[in-house]
């Protein structure tokens, strides 16, 4: 898997002033547009006549960029770009036009190029999609204020709420940007205040949702106080791309969930769970077998993920007497199980408990990774951290193969 560091530069070549208007009030305006061949794309936003190039990190400049100029007060105009083909992540600006001097006449100048570092890590990246974390600056601040801008407050677990966002001008039209208040992230453990979602496939929206849960640590049913940001163009409600987290109620009925995820190679990476004895019976969870969390064994596994990436998420709703075994398998694909970048995160009703890598030692295909034990009796979770030929419990052999 490659590793591209890109840097997204937005740039106004002039921002013009226009001091006789003709207006004689303001109104709120947007107007897209796409960069040429030169990375250029010319934007009338209101009074404000601007030129916005998109270019790479060597300054060579990007042709089929989607650019949207919002008009959020008399002295500001958001900027945001997209691209459709998800190569780059969406960036976004804020244009102030020239102040004027103390003699009342009106400057013109051009308004600093502003450069914005984008690393993107492929390997967190699934079906062309990708989330980039990111510091939210004084601009989100200003878009939340801006007379303009009219926010929908909701309280949504995060499916429906992934719904309205993509929804909300197609994932093709706009950027799109998540904050989270600093709240949030204390709650939830993580130490960025948002992200950028990159992506290529038009309309998956459980793809990109399924992807920033994770990343955030974020499960199916909580609950978010979210803000949608709109900009009011007449009648009309204009997307931004823009949702606030700002509180988050967490509603986790389960005692462990543990999470896989990894990179491009291997391809195929499984999730294995040995229960002990349950009801007069021992279950083993996989593939072949996901289990229940309704019925014994009370442990699940949510669905098997054969094209890299994961995730692969093994909940445990009940714990009952005995010691579970939790292991990893590389079961197809290039690689082996140490170089798969492979990471498990334990989750509790509380939230993130245990983040644990893969080891860097020697393996062979088709090879273990036994990552713990769990006490069904205490709850005490005691890491192994082993990598191994042979499973830590029975595994048939020629179980069912799955369609690739």
């Amino acid at each position: 898997m490659s590793r591209k560091f890109i840097y997204i530069v937005m740039m106004a070549a002039s921002v013009l002033l226009l001091v006789t208007c003709g207006k004689n009030e303001l109104e709120a305006d947007y107007v897209d547009g796409t960069t040429d061949a030169y990375g250029e794309v010319t934007l009338s936003v209101g009074n404000h006549e601007m030129t916005v190039q998109v270019m790479d990190t060597t300054g060579l400049p990007i042709s089929g960029i989607f650019v949207r100029g919002m008009l959020l007060d008399e002295d500001e105009v958001l900027i945001v770009t997209n691209d459709p083909n998800g190569v780059y992540y969406p960036e976004y600006t804020l244009y102030l036009p020239s102040q004027a001097f103390g003699n009342g006449t009106a400057s013109i100048q051009s308004v600093e190029a502003i450069p914005i570092v984008i690393p993107i890590v492929l390997t967190v990246v699934g079906i062309g999609m990708s989330i980039y974390d990111h510091y939210i600056d004084g601009d989100f601040q200003s878009i939340q204020v801006s007379p303009f801008v009219v926010k929908h407050t909701m309280v949504l677990e995060i499916s429906d709420a992934f719904s309205i966002f993509g929804f909300a001008g197609g994932w093709g039209q706009i950027g799109r940007f998540v904050g989270l208040s600093s709240s949030v992230r204390d709650i939830l453990n993580v130490g960025v205040s948002g992200a950028r979602l990159g992506f290529s496939a038009l309309g998956n929206f459980d793809e990109v949702r399924v992807l920033f849960q994770n990343y955030f640590n974020i499960m199916e049913h909580d609950l978010m106080s979210i803000e949608f940001y709109y900009i009011l163009v007449g009648d009309f409600e204009i997307p931004t791309g823009f949702m606030w987290i700002s509180d988050i109620q967490l509603n986790r009925d389960f005692d462990y969930k543990l999470t896989l995820t990894w990179g491009a190679d291997p391809s195929d990476l499984d999730s294995h769970l040995w229960t002990p004895l349950i009801q007069g019976q021992t279950y083993h969870i996989y593939f072949a077998d996901q289990g229940s969390q309704t019925s014994p064994p009370y442990a699940e596994l949510d669905h098997d993920d054969v094209t890299s990436y994961g995730p692969e998420n093994l909940t445990i709703k009940q714990l009952c007497t005995g010691t579970y075994q939790y292991a990893i398998y590389h079961y197809a694909g290039s690689g082996t199980i140490t170089t798969s970048g492979a990471e498990i995160r334990i989750f509790d009703e509380s939230g993130l408990v245990q983040t644990l890598n893969v080891p860097n030692v020697y393996s062979e295909s088709n090879w273990w990774w036994y990552v713990c034990d769990i006490d069904g009796s205490t709850g005490t979770i005691t890491i192994v951290n082993q990598i191994s030929l042979d499973p830590p419990g029975f595994y048939e052999a020629g179980a069912p193969k799955r369609p690739k």
